[in-house]
């Protein structure tokens, strides 16, 4: 089975006029993609690989992390040095892209 979306387009005059336009869009999506065996074994494969990019990119982050809290000044505490360091200045805006996905 398929989910289908379609989406007309109307257009609605100033005087109150409603006319259809000869444009449409048409999205389809499987109910079941794992069902035809092959796309099953394709779609495991990349579901696999976007978990191991996740869990590549948390122990990366969590390495971020750990040196900020090392390489603090002993006037400043782990969590001060992590959130002025870690999210702080442009190397705070690529951190929050790089959590935001």
């Amino acid at each position: 089975g398929l989910f289908n979306q379609v989406e007309f387009v109307f257009e609605i005059e100033r005087s109150g006029s409603v006319s259809p336009r000869q444009e449409f869009v048409f999205q389809a999506i499987s109910v079941d993609p794992y069902s035809v065996p092959v796309n099953g074994i394709i779609s495991y494969f990349l579901e696999g690989m976007w978990v191991v990019m996740i869990i590549v990119l948390v122990v990366s982050e969590i390495g971020e992390m750990r040196e900020f809290c090392q390489e603090r000044p002993p006037t400043k505490t782990c969590i001060g040095a992590y959130c002025s360091g870690y999210w702080g200045g442009t190397a705070g805006l690529w951190n929050f892209i790089d959590w935001a996905q």
